[in-house]
C-alpha cells in the first residue's frame, strides 16, 4: 500500500468544499423561489452553503494547526466499492433488482478483508431480500425483480 503524508483536517475541509460546490450547482438547476415561497432548490442550496461553511472552517482549522500524519490509502476497498456501484448502475435494468443487489452487496462486502465468502454471501442474501421487501413490496418500485437478461419472454 502507498503511504501519503496528509493533514486529515485539511483533507476533510477540501472534501466538504468539493461536495458543497457540487450540490450547490445541482441545487441551482432547480427553482430557488423566494423566502416567502421556497422553491424545490432552496433547501438543498441552503444545506450546500452550510456544508461549504463547515468545509472552510475545517480547512482554516487544519491550516492553523498542522497535524500531518502518514496515512495508508486503502486501495482495495475504494476500488471494490466503486466497481460495485458502477456495476449496480449499469446492470439494474438488465439483471433486475435481486441479482444486481446481491452481486453489488457481495462485492462491497468483500472489500473488507475481515469478511469471508460465507459472511459476504449471507449479508448479500439478507440485504437483498430486505431491500426487495422495502422497495418492491412496500414502495411498489417499478424495477423488475429479475430482469430481461435472466427471464426470457
Amino acid at each position: 500500500m502507498q503511504e501519503v503524508r496528509v493533514n486529515k483536517t485539511v483533507g476533510a475541509g477540501l472534501v466538504f468544499i468539493a461536495f458543497a460546490i457540487a450540490f450547490a450547482f445541482g441545487a441551482l438547476q432547480l427553482d430557488l423561489g423566494t423566502l416567502s415561497q421556497l422553491g424545490p432548490g432552496y433547501f438543498p442550496f441552503a444545506m450546500a452553503m452550510l456544508l461549504l461553511i463547515l468545509g472552510v472552517v475545517s480547512l482554516v482549522e487544519g491550516l492553523r494547526k498542522p497535524d500531518v500524519s502518514t496515512v495508508t490509502i486503502p486501495w482495495r476497498p475504494i476500488i471494490m466499492i466503486v466497481v460495485a456501484l458502477l456495476f449496480f448502475g449499469s446492470t439494474i435494468r438488465g439483471l433486475g433488482l435481486m441479482p444486481t443487489l446481491f452481486l453489488t452487496i457481495f462485492a462491497a462486502a468483500m472489500a473488507d478483508k475481515r469478511n469471508t465468502l460465507l459472511s459476504a454471501t449471507c449479508l448479500s442474501a439478507v440485504m437483498s431480500v430486505f431491500s426487495w421487501l422495502v422497495f418492491k413490496v412496500g414502495l411498489g418500485a417499478v424495477v423488475p425483480t429479475f430482469g430481461p437478461w435472466l427471464v426470457s419472454y
